[in-house]
Parts: C-alpha cells; sequence; structure tokens
C-alpha cells in the first residue's frame, strides 16, 4: 500500500492488483513497516476492489488474511460495523461493536458458517486510535483470530471448502455500506500454514514513571531488530533508543509524552505493549 498516485493498488505478486475507489493516497504508514505509506477510508464512500481470482479461493486448504488498522472512528451498533477485507460470503474480517467495544471479527463460510470475534484487548477496543494488525486464519484444527500476536478466539468446526466467484472488497461490501473509517495497511492473504517470527513482549520495565528525558529500561523478548519505540503513541525517535540485547531496551521518554502505553515495535511483527 506505498502507492501515492494514481487509481490502482499494486499486489506484491503482481497477481492480483486492486481497483481504488475514493481511497486517499499517502497517509503514514504503521509503525516497523518497511514501507512509508498506508491507505486512507473515508467511511462514506472508499473502497478498494480485486478482480475474482483462483489464487483467492483457499478451497479445503489452510489459509489466512492479515491487515493492519487505525480506525478514526467507531462502528455503530447493531448490525452495522466495518468491513475491512471481504470475498463475498465466504471469509472477511470486520471491526464488529460487541457490548459496546469495537473487536475484530472473523468469518468464515464453506459448507458451515463459523464466526468468530475477539475480546477487549488490553481494556481497550480497536478504536483507540493506534495500529492494530489482525489476522483470520482457517488451519486442519480450526479457525482463530488472533490481534496483535495474541490468538484471542478459536474454533474447532470445520467450515468445509470455501470458494466462490466474488470480486474482493477492502473498506466496504459490494453494495456500498459498512464503510470502513480510518488507515489500513499492510493487507496480505496467503494459501498454506506460514509459521511467523515471534512477536515482541514487553515483561517490565523501570522506573515506573518520569519527566522528559528519563531513561526508561525496557525488559522483555524478541526485542532484535526493534524498529521503534513510543510513550502512548509518541515516537521516541531514531537514536534515542538503544536496543541493548534480545530481552533489554532502554528508550528515553520523549518531550509530549503522557500516561499511557509503552509500545515496542519490531518490523513485520505485531507490536508488544505494556501499561505503566
Amino acid at each position: 500500500m506505498e502507492e501515492t498516485s494514481g487509481t490502482a493498488m499494486l499486489d506484491s505478486t503482481g497477481t492480483n492488483n486492486g481497483t481504488l475507489n475514493g481511497v486517499t493516497l499517502g497517509q503514514p504508514g504503521r509503525p516497523g513497516s518497511p514501507g512509508l505509506h498506508s491507505f486512507g477510508f473515508n467511511g462514506t464512500s472508499s473502497s478498494v476492489v480485486v478482480p475474482n481470482n483462483s489464487t483467492l479461493n483457499p478451497g479445503s486448504q489452510d489459509f489466512s488474511f492479515t491487515a493492519w488498522l487505525d480506525l478514526s472512528g467507531t462502528p455503530g451498533t447493531g448490525n452495522f460495523d466495518y468491513d475491512i477485507i471481504r470475498k463475498g460470503a465466504g471469509w472477511k474480517m470486520e471491526a464488529f461493536p460487541h457490548s459496546g467495544v469495537v473487536t475484530a471479527q472473523c468469518v468464515f463460510s464453506g459448507s458451515v458458517k463459523v464466526t468468530l470475534h475477539a475480546p477487549q484487548i488490553n481494556g481497550i477496543g480497536l478504536d483507540d486510535h493506534a495500529w492494530h494488525v489482525v489476522t483470520c486464519a482457517r488451519s486442519a484444527s480450526g479457525e482463530s483470530v488472533t490481534v496483535d500476536g495474541s490468538v484471542v478466539a478459536t474454533s474447532s468446526v470445520q467450515v468445509g471448502s470455501i470458494s466462490n466467484t466474488d470480486d474482493v472488497y477492502l473498506g466496504a461490501q459490494k453494495k456500498g455500506v459498512d464503510h470502513y473509517l480510518g488507515l489500513m495497511d499492510d493487507v496480505s492473504f496467503t494459501v498454506g500454514t506460514a509459521t511467523p517470527p515471534p512477536p515482541p513482549t514487553i515483561t517490565s520495565f523501570s522506573p515506573p514513571s518520569g519527566p522528559v528525558g528519563t531513561p526508561v529500561s525496557i525488559n522483555g523478548t524478541n526485542f532484535t531488530g526493534a524498529s521503534d519505540v513510543a510513550f502512548n503513541g509518541l515516537s521516541v525517535g531514531a537514536g534515542n533508543f538503544t536496543v541493548n540485547s534480545s530481552i533489554l531496551i532502554t528508550a528515553t521518554v520523549p518531550a509530549g509524552a503522557t500516561n499511557g502505553l509503552i509500545t515496542v515495535v519490531v518490523e513485520r511483527r505485531p507490536p508488544a505493549r505494556a501499561s505503566p
């Protein structure tokens, strides 16, 4: 999603390019992304349409689809939600309001239908104006929803073969409803089982609080290759953190930081977050 002009979304494999409709290009990309940009969806008319292709029909194979999201609004109640990505009724990802909390919802529909939704994560919903990564997956053991590296919902139901002739839509339904409002980055669809690298985790940090300029020791796992550290969404900036080892990062509290989540970002992996 690196396009900054034109009307086409270019697939990294060159197979499934899409047509852009009312999408704002060149928006800030997610933290840690190897690229610089994302797509902006306006909540009323934006969408991306990828024509039907057999490579997007998993049949009975394992498959998964992933999207990075930064919601700018909150979907309503009842059946009003944000469609993130869908191929007709076969498979789709939504941001859905469950009991007043916006959570990730994945739907898989073959000979039977399974709908899974994630619970609240870290006391917040997806509409917290921060980046989140959501993966919907189907394997031999069933279906799952993963949010920010944690498997949060599973099903052991076998839905059977999934295949249809519908186009793939990002950010809306074909009939022009459930428009997404926010940024979207690094959307992918994978057939087969891939083992992702382990995400970073934060186990502790010290001191628990401090003024601007305070050095903070962050302890955890899988920090090698970290590309950013943020305090309540504010990046410390390059040169203001050091990856001492795979289990320790030191970072300096930046000007303008407020009390909130500490985030460690490693490229191509869900970020680690911890609350003071």
